[in-house]
């Protein structure tokens, strides 16, 4: 009988931790849902606005932030081969509009 309680007290423990392990994975990720919607607002405004081709861009880098507020969580850089940078974020909260800063070279 006390075998059989410790056996389920060290079940229960063990589900807990699994639980807590993934509640965490999933805060210090992000959302992949979260990412993935301003990286496709990013993709779209890149080619269909600022006119850059894949060839153009050198690399792309999604952040987290540890603070802020819903949903402006994450930011993403997008390195250019010309040396400039796009730095993107979502502008309001209902996600209709990002905001774009522009590091790196002046254009003439």
């Amino acid at each position: 009988m006390k075998k059989k309680w410790l056996i389920n007290v060290f079940a229960l423990i063990i589900f807990l931790g699994v639980i807590i392990y993934f509640n965490y994975q999933n805060y210090r990720l992000g959302e992949r849902e979260e990412r993935e919607e301003l990286l496709t607002a990013v993709v779209f405004d890149l080619v269909e606005i600022e006119s850059i081709s894949k060839e153009d861009v050198k690399e792309i880098k999604v952040f987290r932030q540890d603070a802020g507020v819903y949903p402006f969580y994450y930011n993403i850089s997008v390195g250019l081969n010309n040396g400039k940078e796009l730095s993107y974020e979502w502008a309001n909260k209902e996600k209709s509009s990002l905001t774009v800063s522009r590091y790196g070279k002046v254009e003439d």
